[in-house]
């Protein structure tokens, strides 16, 4: 008698900037408990992290490296001007991905692995499924106006967030029965992140709250043809947040955990 083959289980792994690590803790949370990860679609910091997984299925290692990033590594990845069509070049940025990666491209990685971008030309979603992965990272995290963007062909490529900042669809694609989506987006209206301030907010901080609130919106959209989504209750950071990598990625492994039993419950 045959056994039935079990589902394919995909991660989505959301953009997000720092607060990306917490995909770390949704990783460990599930080797721990045995499930499978057999593919990544990740976009931005979930392209990294992703990648960073799918390259060598040590996540301990991963956490490692975050942990041992230090102050002059972090801003030589950011001092790197342009006068261009962003702040930052982004080359300092690639070589830093070359320190880990090598030129590893990513038809030979250890797990599936997509990442994902936009082209700003057509405002459509690009995959990046083969190529050197530095470079597909470097594509993916190019988040408008702070990263140039990247030329290939007659598309011009910027973060991926822009279209599918959880990619479920290309999760799926990719091949996954079942999708674990993990939406860091969430945490900009969570209890911890709410304006309490006791006047009318100023108009920097109503700019910086409309521009959350359609990040919020499309990632909550993006997580709807998910099997299982994970939220984490993460604090809102900024470049700094790379550095504060324990309390991140502990919040990922406790709201990957609290999913836990209803993804075996898909399992069964």
């Amino acid at each position: 008698m045959k056994h039935k083959k079990r589902p394919t289980i995909g991660l989505a792994l959301g953009s997000g900037g720092a607060r990306g690590l917490a995909h770390i803790g949704v990783i460990k949370a599930l080797l721990e408990a045995e499930i499978p990860i057999d593919l990544i679609a990740g976009t931005s910091a979930g392209a990294v992290i992703g990648g960073m997984y799918a390259f060598n299925k040590d996540i301990y290692a991963v956490e490692s490296f975050w942990n041992n990033v230090n102050y002059p590594e972090l801003f030589k990845m950011f001092i790197d001007p342009s006068v261009g069509s962003g702040l930052i070049k982004g080359k300092r940025a690639k070589a830093f991905s070359e320190s880990f990666f090598g030129k590893i491209t990513i038809e030979k990685l250890l797990i599936p692995f997509v990442a994902v971008a936009t082209d700003i030309v057509t405002g459509t979603t690009v995959e990046l499924k083969k190529g050197v992965l530095s470079d597909a990272i470097r594509i993916s995290t190019s988040v408008p106006l702070m990263f140039e963007p990247v030329k290939k062909g007659k598309k011009i490529l910027v973060d991926g967030g822009l279209t599918q900042p959880i990619p479920v669809e290309s999760a799926r694609a990719l091949g996954a029965d079942i999708v674990i989506a993990v939406n860091i987006d969430s945490a900009f209206f969570s209890e911890k992140n709410q304006y309490r301030g006791e006047k009318l907010p100023s108009m920097r901080d109503m700019a910086k709250s409309t521009i959350q609130l359609l990040r919020y919106s499309l990632a909550e959209a993006g997580c709807k043809d998910a099997d299982i989504v994970v939220k984490p209750n993460l604090p809102i950071t900024y470049l700094r947040g790379w550095l504060d990598s324990d309390e991140l990625i502990h919040e990922g492994e406790i709201a990957m955990k609290a999913m836990l039993p209803e993804l075996k419950k898909l399992l069964a």
